[in-house]
């Protein structure tokens, strides 16, 4: 599996045990992906090492990730029509915002949302991206 294009600082390290992540932490996900890819979503490596060491974590009232509600609620054929035309990299779903704001990283491991049709990086590069995210997850849960 290929390694996540992210460094893990010790603020970060801080945030993400908070949320109840750890450095052993793998989730099996096959039967999601299954699932996932039967509505049109191809798994790339940077999402599967992504979704395999952080889905399950977050809190439905803010962000979570969750593949399979992430990936099922927004098929591929209904929802790529809305990705800007300067997007030249392959996303997959990794979680949502309150359940209806989806979540989906790039090829190179940048993070974008989507409000209704509006779609927008969460930071200019995968590192930024991963750990304004982080950030707001850990200011939800009290961290």
């Amino acid at each position: 599996m290929p390694e996540l294009p992210y460094e893990l600082t010790d603020d970060l390290r801080l945030k993400l045990l908070a949320l109840g992540w750890s450095d052993d932490r793998r989730v099996d996900l096959d039967h999601v992906v299954k699932k996932v890819q039967a509505v049109g979503w191809h798994l790339f490596p940077v999402a599967e090492a992504f979704v395999s060491v952080f889905d399950g974590l977050g809190t439905w009232a803010g962000y979570i990730f969750d593949l399979e509600d992430a990936g099922t609620n927004w098929p591929f054929s209904e929802f790529y029509q809305f990705v800007r035309p300067d997007v030249s990299e392959r996303i997959f779903p990794v979680g949502e915002y309150n359940g209806w704001s989806p979540l989906f990283i790039s090829e190179s491991g940048r993070l974008l949302e989507f409000v209704g049709k509006d779609m927008h990086w969460l930071g200019d590069t995968p590192q930024q991206s991963f750990e304004a995210l982080i950030d707001r997850m850990s200011r939800e849960c009290g961290n």
